[in-house]
């Protein structure tokens, strides 16, 4: 799958994709307007929640494709005033604002252990990528808020 970071400063995720057997790399963090965002799950999928929330996140063109658990993909922005926001199969976000560290991914226990430590959103993607087979810790990408 793959591992997205954050950190309360820096979202970081790795590359990783596959095509079939094959693995390939592709961006899944961006900033945008000042908004921080990632994803986790099938790359076109993660494209298409980009497209939407984009143009406005409005809740009645939702993309099917989030409605069917073998699609989904979940879908993390973090505001320009650090509150996180996570889409998980439905139109309207869970508030994650709370925690101070959270990552999403096939990784994410094993990132979220190494923020809790100490390490940055960078170390934790790639120290996710030491131990969970759908994480790639090749190259590892960072953006940060401010």
């Amino acid at each position: 799958m793959t591992t997205i970071a954050w950190d309360g400063k820096m979202l970081a995720g790795d590359t990783r994709c596959n095509s079939g057997n094959i693995k390939l790399k592709i961006n899944k963090i961006r900033k945008h307007k000042g908004h921080l965002i990632g994803w986790a799950g099938p790359c076109s999928h993660g494209e298409e929640m980009f497209a939407w929330w984009k143009a406005g996140a409005k809740p009645k063109d939702f993309p099917d494709s989030q409605l069917d658990d073998d699609n989904r993909v979940d879908f993390v922005v973090v505001t320009p005033e650090s509150k996180v926001f996570l889409w998980q199969g439905g139109a309207y976000p869970q508030d994650m604002s709370l925690n101070q560290q959270y990552a999403i991914g096939s990784g994410r226990d094993f990132a979220i252990a190494a923020m809790y430590l100490g390490k940055t959103a960078q170390e934790a993607v790639e120290l996710a990528g030491r131990f969970d087979t759908g994480t790639d810790s090749d190259k590892v990408e960072f953006i940060c808020l401010k």
